[in-house]
Protein backbone atom coordinates (compact mmCIF):
# COMPACT_ATOMS: atom_id res chain seq x y z
CA UNK A 1 0.00 0.00 0.00
CA UNK A 2 2.81 2.42 0.88
CA UNK A 3 4.71 1.58 -2.30
CA UNK A 4 1.62 2.26 -4.41
CA UNK A 5 1.01 5.59 -2.66
CA UNK A 6 4.67 6.53 -3.12
CA UNK A 7 4.56 5.59 -6.80
CA UNK A 8 1.38 7.60 -7.40
CA UNK A 9 2.77 10.59 -5.49
CA UNK A 10 6.05 10.50 -7.38
CA UNK A 11 4.35 10.24 -10.77
CA UNK A 12 2.09 13.15 -9.84
CA UNK A 13 5.13 15.13 -8.70
CA UNK A 14 6.97 14.53 -11.97
CA UNK A 15 4.43 16.80 -13.64
CA UNK A 16 5.41 19.70 -11.37
CA UNK A 17 9.12 18.89 -10.87
CA UNK A 18 10.32 21.74 -13.08
CA UNK A 19 8.27 24.31 -11.15
CA UNK A 20 9.54 22.86 -7.85
CA UNK A 21 13.15 23.14 -8.99
CA UNK A 22 12.57 26.75 -10.04
CA UNK A 23 11.14 27.49 -6.58
CA UNK A 24 14.09 25.78 -4.91
CA UNK A 25 16.76 27.67 -6.86
CA UNK A 26 15.01 31.06 -6.65
CA UNK A 27 16.78 32.04 -3.37
CA UNK A 28 20.15 31.55 -5.11
CA UNK A 29 19.62 34.75 -7.11
CA UNK A 30 21.90 35.04 -10.12
CA UNK A 31 23.95 31.95 -9.19
CA UNK A 32 22.56 28.97 -11.08
CA UNK A 33 23.45 25.39 -10.15
CA UNK A 34 26.03 23.64 -12.31
CA UNK A 35 25.62 20.13 -13.71
CA UNK A 36 28.97 18.35 -13.40
CA UNK A 37 27.82 15.08 -14.98
CA UNK A 38 25.72 14.60 -18.12
CA UNK A 39 22.83 12.99 -16.22
CA UNK A 40 22.96 15.18 -13.13
CA UNK A 41 20.19 17.53 -14.24
CA UNK A 42 17.79 14.67 -14.89
CA UNK A 43 18.68 12.96 -11.61
CA UNK A 44 18.07 16.20 -9.72
CA UNK A 45 14.58 16.46 -11.22
CA UNK A 46 13.93 12.84 -10.27
CA UNK A 47 15.16 13.45 -6.69
CA UNK A 48 12.90 16.48 -6.33
CA UNK A 49 9.96 14.47 -7.68
CA UNK A 50 10.73 11.63 -5.25
CA UNK A 51 10.90 13.97 -2.25
CA UNK A 52 7.63 15.61 -3.30
CA UNK A 53 6.14 12.14 -3.81
CA UNK A 54 7.15 11.13 -0.28
CA UNK A 55 5.56 14.32 0.98
CA UNK A 56 2.32 13.56 -0.84
CA UNK A 57 2.34 9.92 0.33
CA UNK A 58 3.16 10.80 3.95
CA UNK A 59 -0.43 10.44 5.26
CA UNK A 60 -0.57 6.87 3.94
CA UNK A 61 2.92 6.10 5.29
CA UNK A 62 2.04 7.42 8.76
CA UNK A 63 -1.26 5.52 8.74
CA UNK A 64 0.46 2.25 7.83
CA UNK A 65 3.14 2.75 10.51
CA UNK A 66 0.43 3.48 13.06
CA UNK A 67 -1.49 0.35 12.12
CA UNK A 68 1.70 -1.70 12.40
CA UNK A 69 2.49 -0.37 15.87
CA UNK A 70 -1.02 -0.69 17.29
CA UNK A 71 -1.45 -4.30 16.19
CA UNK A 72 1.30 -5.50 18.53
Amino acid sequence: MVAIALLIGTIASLIFAKQAVVILIKPMGDNLPQALKPTETLSNYMKVALVCGVTLAMPVIVYEIGRFITQA
